[in-house]
């Protein structure tokens, strides 16, 4: 009828026989919901497919503004002020993906960092 809520027996993760290796490989195995650790992956795709879709926007936008190509001239100014917004807004949303891991990394390397930044 009542379960039993004592604690679980403990058993010392450090012996002399043991290398650290061993150490490290035992506690994982013994205590399976911490998990094991992985290296998480420098730059993420969709880090740069955000990167790559904010060039691509920002050439376009270049173009649609540039008086040296035709179809600058082609749109007129209120249909060149929509493309920009446009693209400006797709722009945006993309910088809002990167900007805070890179302000970080720069943080980390040239600033006077603390720890509750990280």
């Amino acid at each position: 009828m009542f379960q039993d809520f004592s604690t679980p027996k403990l058993e010392p993760l450090i012996t002399n026989s043991d290398t650290r290796s061993q150490r490290v490989d035992s506690a994982f195995d013994t205590q399976p919901w911490r998990g094991k650790p992985t290296n998480k992956a420098w730059l993420d795709w969709l880090d740069l497919l955000a990167m790559m879709i904010t060039t691509l926007c920002f050439i376009a936008s270049i173009i649609i503004v540039d008086s040296r190509y035709p179809f600058a001239a082609n749109m007129g100014y209120a249909k060149q002020i929509i493309a920009l917004g446009f693209l400006l807004g797709v722009m945006n949303q993309c910088l809002q993906r990167i900007l805070p891991y890179l302000y970080l990394l720069v943080e980390a390397r040239y600033g006077q960092s603390s720890l509750q930044n990280y």
